[in-house]
């Protein structure tokens, strides 16, 4: 009974010495894999931080859009020449850049609108064959940086009709006023739809107020580098399909299906586009996000194209090296709990055997017991010392790590410092 009640408990022993065995193979086998899926969400991870930073950059333009726009109708005062001489045109375009110096951009705002096109409100056109006015008009205003001015003033001949944005005979300019909302659009994404009231007056005499909707998509809209990399938006018309790039200061204006073609676009691409349809397309040092809705019945395009390095929507490489480090710890936290937990349940066995056999058996049997306690005992100090030398490889693949993220750092330190002296 003694001998039997000695080798069921050693029976125990190697029925725990291989559970334990199998825990740790599979437990290296949970770590290996969690290993290389982190490898292979390292990318991932950079382009979900690379699309946080735009949501989240284009959340805070949006957010101070409406103030941007505010001040077209000043700035419309400026570059059309209602403001006296060049350098009191220069000084207020000045006074206006200031606000503006937090945000390094340059925003080129143009429309071309149609007023056949647009709704009218509170309009009474009895007596007035003239309207609505079969020519087109439109505005432009450029907004650049304090102590940067740039202006484009507005050509004369855009308003060679009775009736357009302002009275022709007394000079006034227009009031509109610009309410922008957040709206989802067909296809899920975050657009803004902005309303234009612009009063209407022909000799003096208040016709009613025009009302056009504009569909605008900033999601991706990234603050540039410099004044030279430019945020460009623009409202384009069937009648004149063109698209804007600003090239070292100074504006270009070719036709989109020129411009986007080496983007991979072509014409027919645009076939049966209809409300809220984004089309993206990213190049070497631009993005493209065209709309294509429809006002009263008629196609409008609306496109943004967003000129900036690439290096500004990539995650920096010490932070994938620190989600790394993050992961393999917790990796190693995970890997030595598991282990003490086994080594614990493998030892309870032992101390058992050891404990009720040399104080049950005797003789033989008890020398016997001994020589099989040490083997165990042999065994387990093996297991122990493997145990150990595993603990120091992974904390020599840690330190690895640590000085691996050190060097990132430093190399995109000075990748960044680079990229400063060249811009």
């Amino acid at each position: 009974m003694r001998v039997r009640g000695v080798l069921k408990r050693s029976l125990r022993v190697q029925v725990s010495l291989a559970g334990a065995t199998m825990l740790i193979v599979v437990s290296g086998i949970l770590i290996a894999f969690a290993v290389f899926r982190s490898f292979r969400s390292n990318r991932q991870v950079s382009n979900l931080s690379a699309q946080l930073n735009a949501t989240r950059l284009s959340r805070s333009i949006g957010s101070h859009f409406n103030d941007v726009l505010s001040t077209l109708r000043t700035l419309s005062y400026i570059v059309a020449g209602e403001m006296g001489s060049d350098s009191s045109r220069a000084g207020a375009l000045k006074a206006l850049g200031a606000p503006l110096m937090q945000y390094p951009l340059v925003l080129h705002f143009g429309m071309v609108l149609e007023p056949n096109a647009c709704g009218w409100r509170d309009a009474d056109f009895a007596g007035r064959p003239e309207f609505p006015p079969s020519g087109r008009f439109a505005t432009e205003a450029y907004i650049g940086h304090a102590g940067l001015p740039e202006y484009r003033p507005i050509p004369s001949e855009e308003f060679d009709f009775s009736g357009s944005y302002y009275d022709v005979g007394k000079k006034e300019f227009f009031d509109f006023v610009s309410e922008p909302k957040l709206v989802r659009g067909a296809n899920g994404e975050t657009l803004w739809t902005l309303t234009l009231s612009v009063p209407i007056a022909v000799h003096g005499e208040y016709v009613g107020v025009m009302t056009c909707d504009m569909l605008l998509d900033i999601v991706d809209m990234l603050v540039a580098e410099s004044t030279r990399d430019s945020m460009e938006v623009d409202l384009l018309s069937p009648g004149g399909v063109v698209v804007s790039s600003s090239t070292g200061g100074r504006d270009r204006w070719t036709p989109v299906w020129e411009t986007l073609g080496d983007a991979g676009f072509a014409e027919t691409d645009f076939a049966g586009l209809s409300d809220s349809t984004i089309i993206s397309s990213h190049s070497a040092e631009r993005f493209y996000v065209l709309t294509a809705f429809t006002v009263g019945g008629s196609p409008r395009l609306m496109s943004v194209l967003v000129s900036m390095p690439l290096a500004r929507v990539t995650s920096p490489a010490w932070r994938e090296a620190m989600v790394f480090v993050f992961t393999g710890l917790v990796l190693v936290v995970i890997f030595v709990v598991m282990t003490a937990v086994a080594m614990r349940y493998l030892m309870r066995p032992v101390d058992i055997l050891h404990k009720d056999s040399l104080r049950m058996a005797s003789g033989d049997m008890r020398r016997g017991v001994s020589r099989e306690v040490t083997r165990r005992n042999d065994e387990f100090g093996e297991l122990g010392r493997a145990v150990d030398g595993l603990a120091n490889s992974i904390r020599g693949m840690v330190q690895g790590m640590m000085v691996a993220a050190l060097k990132l750092q430093e190399v995109s330190d000075h990748t960044s410092e680079q990229s400063r002296a060249l811009t």
